[in-house]
C-alpha cells in the first residue's frame, strides 16, 4: 500500500521534522515503505496521503479549509492548536490532515496521530518501547480538534541532570544523541521550550571537590551548546537561557556578586558578553532569580543594600541588554524561594516587560499566590521532581491536577509554565501529567491519567498494582530520597562518635516513625513486584521504572532503621544502664553492613534495559551530601 507525506513548500523545519518522523513511525508500524514529497509534486490519487501543515504553508490544506472540508485557518483554533481528520476522496485513496494553525499546531497533530493512532511512544528513547505492528494500516475515520494549550509556553527546566548526563563521557554534560532523545520526547508530548541550565557549567561543577573528583578537568563546552541550541530550534524549541552571573566559561567574583552598587557594570558586561560572544545570544527566552546571581541562595550585600532595591535595578539593566540584543525576546523573573517575599514585601519591581513565574514549594503545591499582581503577567514554576527526590520519584498526577487547574484557570497564572525534571527518565509520569493539565487544565483527570499511563506501559493487568505501588510511594515519599541520604549520614555520624542524645523518646518516636515508613515502602514494594509478574511490557521497563526505585529507597529506609536500632541500643546502655546495649548496637551495624552490601549489589545490577544499567553506579552519582560506604561501617565500634 503507497503511503506518501505531502509537506508544504513553504514548510519551515519544524514541519518537515515531523514529517520525517512520522515517515519514520509509518514505517516501523506499517512494515511498508513512506515517501515525502512537496505538494510542488502534486496530491496522489492512490494509496494513503498524510496532509501535514498549515493554511499558510501548504496550499493544499489551505484549499480544503477554504472549502470547508477541514476546519483549521489561520485564527482557528488558534495558536498551537490543531486538528486531526480523515477526507475521504470518491475513487481516490484517502486524505489524513495534520493540520494546524500555525506549526506548532501542525506538529501536534502530527505527533498525537503518532501516538494515538500508530501506537507510537512518545518517550521510546528513555523506555526502548517499539510500536506494535500493523501491517495494511488505514488510517481510522477521525475528526479530532486541538484545542490551543492553556499557556503559551510549556518550558522544560533541565537541570540537577547528573544520573542522565553521567551516561556518558566526559560527564555533566548530554551528547548529543542523548540530547536528541530529549528534545523529541518533549516535542512529543507538547513541551515547546527547555532551559538549558545544566548544560552551560553550574557553579558546582567547577568549585565542588565532589564533582571535581567526578570531572577535575570540567570546561563548558560551548561548541556542543551551540549544537543543542540549534537542534532545539530545528524542531521548534525556544530556547530558555538562565542569565545567572556563575557559568563555568565567564562568572562575576564573590566581591562582585555581593555589592551591585560597586560592580554594577561588571554584571551588565557580563551579561552583554553572553548575549554577543556566545551562543546563550541565539535564546529565545531569558530568566533570572532575584538572589545572587553566583549562589543560587539569598543576595548578601556586602555593604548593606536593600536587596529589593538592588534587584530592581539589575532586573532594569538585564532587560535593556537583553531587549537591545533581541527585541523579540520574552523576559522571565522567577520569584524561587526568597523572590517570593520580596515580592509579598512590595521590595521588588522590575519592568512589566518581565513575565513572573510563582514557584511551587517544590513538591507541585503552592502557597499564598498574590491577591494583588500589579499589572504584571503571570506564570507558574512547578516540578516534576525536586532536588531532594532526585533519585527516586515522588509520583503526584493528582496533585498536578489540583494545582495547575487553580494556578492556570482562578489565578490566572498562564503565560508561562516551568516544570523542573531533574534526571528526566525516572519522571516521565509527572512530566506528561504536567503537559496534559496545561494542554487542558478544565478537563485533566489526573488518578484517571495514572491508570492510563500504567496500563499503556503494563497493560491492564498490571496497572493496578503498578498504581497502587506509586500510590504507595507517593506517601512514603515524604521529604524524598535525598532527604533520606541526608538523614543516613546524620544517623552514621552520630554512630561515628557513639553519640548521646539530649532525648532518648525522642529517638524513639523517631525510629518508630522511620519503622512505619520502612513497611508502606515494603507494602510499595510488594505490589511493584506484583506488577511486574504480570507485566506486558517491554525492556524491563517494569522493572527499572517501578520495582529498581522503589527497591533503592527500601534498602535506603532500611539502612537507617539499622543506624537507629544502633543508637537507641547505646543510648539504653549509656542513659538507662541495659547491660546488652553495646551488643544490641554492634549487631545493629552488622544488620547495616548487611543491608548495604544488598544495596551496592542493587545498584551494580541496575536496569535491565542495558542502555540505562549503570545508572545508579555510585561512582558516578550527583553528590547528594555524601554516601554511606563500608569503610564507615567498618569504623563503628559500640564494645569496648
Amino acid at each position: 500500500m503507497r503511503q506518501t507525506l505531502v509537506v508544504g513548500k513553504r514548510a519551515g523545519s519544524p514541519e518537515r521534522l515531523a514529517c520525517d518522523d512520522l515517515k519514520h513511525d509509518l514505517e516501523r508500524v506499517t512494515g511498508a515503505p513512506a515517501t515525502i514529497q512537496s505538494e510542488e509534486a502534486g496530491i496522489p490519487d492512490d494509496g494513503v496521503v498524510y496532509l501535514v501543515g498549515t493554511p499558510d504553508t501548504n496550499d493544499a490544506i489551505a484549499a480544503l479549509s477554504a472549502s470547508g472540508q477541514i476546519a483549521v485557518t489561520g485564527a482557528h483554533p488558534g495558536p498551537q492548536g490543531g486538528q486531526i481528520v480523515r477526507v475521504d476522496r470518491a475513487g481516490k485513496g484517502p486524505l489524513m490532515v495534520l493540520a494546524g494553525s500555525d506549526f506548532r499546531g501542525a506538529q501536534r497533530a502530527v505527533y498525537a496521530f503518532s501516538h494515538t493512532c500508530l501506537g507510537v511512544d512518545p518517550f521510546q528513547y528513555f523506555t526502548g518501547y517499539v510500536p506494535p505492528q500493523q501491517p495494511g494500516f488505514q488510517p481510522p475515520a477521525i475528526d479530532r480538534t486541538l484545542p490551543p494549550p492553556s499557556a503559551p509556553i510549556l518550558c522544560y527546566f533541565d537541570n540537577d541532570d547528573d544520573e542522565l548526563a553521567n551516561m556518558t563521557q566526559p560527564y555533566l554534560e548530554f551528547d548529543l544523541d542523548t540530547w536528541k532523545g530529549l528534545v523529541d520526547s518533549l516535542v512529543r508530548i507538547g513541551y515547546n521550550a527547555i532551559d538549558i541550565h545544566d548544560q552551560l557549567g553550574r557553579s558546582e561543577f567547577y568549585r565542588w571537590d565532589d564533582y571535581k573528583r567526578i570531572r577535575p578537568d570540567y570546561r563548558c563546552d560551548l561548541d556542543l551548546v551551540s549544537r543543542l541550541i540549534d537542534y532545539a530550534h530545528s524542531k521548534g524549541v525556544m530556547i530558555q537561557i538562565p542569565m545567572y552571573l556563575a557559568w563555568e566559561f565567564k562568572h562575576i567574583t564573590e566581591e562582585q556578586a555581593n555589592c551591585w552598587t560597586h560592580h554594577k557594570q561588571a554584571w551588565i558586561d557580563t551579561w552583554t558578553y553572553y548575549l554577543k560572544e556566545t551562543p546563550l545570544g541565539k535564546g529565545d527566552i531569558f530568566l533570572d532569580r532575584p538572589r545572587s546571581q553566583l549562589w543560587d541562595s539569598y543576595y548578601k550585600s556586602s555593604i548593606g543594600e536593600d536587596v529589593g532595591e538592588v534587584m530592581t535595578e539589575a532586573f532594569a539593566a538585564l532587560r535593556d541588554a537583553v531587549l537591545e540584543h533581541n527585541p523579540r525576546a520574552v523576559l522571565i523573573c522567577d520569584l524561587y524561594a526568597h523572590g517570593q517575599d520580596l515580592w509579598r514585601e512590595g521590595r521588588f519591581a522590575p519592568p512589566r516587560d518581565y513575565i513572573m513565574a510563582w514557584p511551587n514549594d517544590g513538591w507541585g503545591n503552592y502557597d499564598n499566590f498574590p491577591q494583588d499582581l500589579r499589572g504584571y503577567r503571570f506564570g507558574c514554576y512547578m516540578h516534576a521532581g525536586f532536588w531532594l527526590n532526585h533519585v527516586v520519584q515522588d509520583p503526584y498526577p493528582a496533585r498536578i491536577e489540583r494545582s495547575m487547574r487553580e494556578l492556570l484557570t482562578r489565578h490566572r497564572a498562564n503565560h508561562y509554565v516551568l516544570v523542573n525534571g531533574q534526571t528526566f527518565r525516572h519522571f516521565l509520569l509527572n512530566l506528561e501529567a504536567y503537559s496534559r493539565a496545561v494542554a487542558d487544565p478544565d478537563r485533566f483527570d489526573g488518578e484517571a491519567f495514572h491508570r492510563e499511563f500504567m496500563t499503556r506501559y503494563f497493560g491492564a493487568k498490571a496497572a493496578p498494582h503498578a498504581v497502587a505501588a506509586f500510590d504507595q510511594l507517593h506517601e512514603a515519599s515524604g521529604k524524598g530520597y535525598v532527604s533520606l541520604i541526608h538523614d543516613v549520614m546524620s544517623d552514621l555520624n552520630a554512630c561515628k562518635e557513639r553519640k548521646i542524645v539530649d532525648s532518648l523518646d525522642a529517638l524513639r518516636t523517631d525510629r518508630a516513625a522511620c519503622a512505619d515508613r520502612l513497611a508502606m515502602l515494603e507494602s510499595a514494594l510488594e505490589k511493584a513486584l506484583q506488577a511486574d509478574a504480570v507485566a506486558d511490557d517491554q525492556a524491563g521497563f517494569c522493572h527499572d521504572h517501578v520495582v529498581l526505585p522503589i527497591r533503592l529507597f527500601v534498602q535506603t529506609v532500611a539502612l537507617r532503621l539499622a543506624l537507629q536500632d544502633a543508637l537507641v541500643a547505646w543510648n539504653e546502655n549509656a542513659q538507662e544502664g541495659r547491660q546488652d546495649g553495646a551488643a544490641r548496637a554492634e549487631a545493629a551495624i552488622a544488620h547495616a553492613k548487611d543491608i548495604l552490601i544488598a544495596h551496592l549489589k542493587t545498584r551494580e545490577d541496575g536496569d535491565k534495559n542495558p542502555k540505562w544499567k549503570t545508572w545508579y553506579d555510585p561512582a558516578k552519582r550527583r553528590p547528594n551530601g555524601g554516601f554511606p560506604t563500608m569503610a564507615d561501617l567498618d569504623g563503628i565500634r559500640f564494645a569496648e
